[in-house]
């Protein structure tokens, strides 16, 4: 007897074990991500010394390549309450104290900064003149008190606020991407993406404030943390964020 076409073509499915249905859950989903974070997590603190050595041989070999008068790459110490003794990079850069020169400059520059505001969209416009206003402010507070603050301690909290977002990198992304995107490979790959970014920008971020800072005098330190500090790595992480949140819509 012939069969019907159709018929020859079905054949009967395997059903899903238990396994994969469970996999497959919500429940299931959620534990997996909470592996996979706690995974990265671990190997995250363990990597850490490698990292410090990769920093400070980055550090020496772009120093040897800007214009930085005696500036030095080294480390600093932190105390944390349930971790112990921790190091971060840092350069070390002797600056002299601003003379009228540079606080004319300073200044000046900020005003500069509230006038051009006026050539930029609205939106755009209140920002910059909140920018200027800030420096403004900074200035003055050092009029009054100078800060007991140099290089060396300057991109130290930069690199520890760095680090910190390295740490947490894995448990931010399971609380975040993790939930909307249900695919191991994309999770692993957006979350080594962004933690590469982190590392490899670190010490290029702190040359860059060293470099900035002996053009433009140590006055403009808080102005340069706030911009180029911790906003931008969490502007430039959100990029790389939104960008991953896309893969799941262009895969095929």
């Amino acid at each position: 007897m012939n069969l019907p076409d159709a018929a020859l073509a079905t054949s009967p499915t395997t059903p899903p074990s238990l396994l994969q249905r469970f996999a497959a859950s919500r429940f299931g989903q959620a534990l997996v991500a909470l592996l996979m974070a706690a995974g990265l997590t671990w190997l995250s603190f363990r990597v850490l010394p490698a990292l410090l050595r990769f920093w400070d041989a980055a550090l020496l070999h772009l120093l040897s390549w800007l214009p930085l008068s005696d500036a030095m790459a080294g480390r600093m110490n932190l105390e944390l309450p349930l971790w112990g003794e921790f190091e971060t990079p840092a350069i070390q850069l002797w600056l002299a104290a601003a003379d009228s020169q540079a606080w004319l400059g300073n200044l000046g520059g900020a005003a500069l900064l509230f006038l051009l505001a006026s050539l930029l969209r609205p939106a755009l416009r209140s920002v910059v003149r909140a920018l200027a206003g800030f420096h403004l402010a900074t200035l003055l507070l050092q009029a009054a008190s100078p800060l007991d603050y140099d290089v060396a301690q300057h991109t130290h909290h930069l690199a520890v606020i760095s680090i910190g977002l390295l740490l947490s990198l894995p448990l931010v992304m399971a609380a975040t991407h993790y939930i909307v995107e249900r695919s191991h490979e994309r999770r692993l790959l957006a979350t080594l993406m962004i933690a590469a970014f982190l590392v490899l920008s670190l010490p290029l971020k702190l040359l860059a404030h060293a470099a900035l800072l002996q053009f433009m005098s140590p006055l403009a330190m808080p102005t340069l943390f706030l911009v180029f500090g911790p906003a931008f790595d969490i502007l430039c992480v959100s990029a790389l964020y939104a960008w991953a949140i896309t893969w799941r819509h262009h895969a095929g």
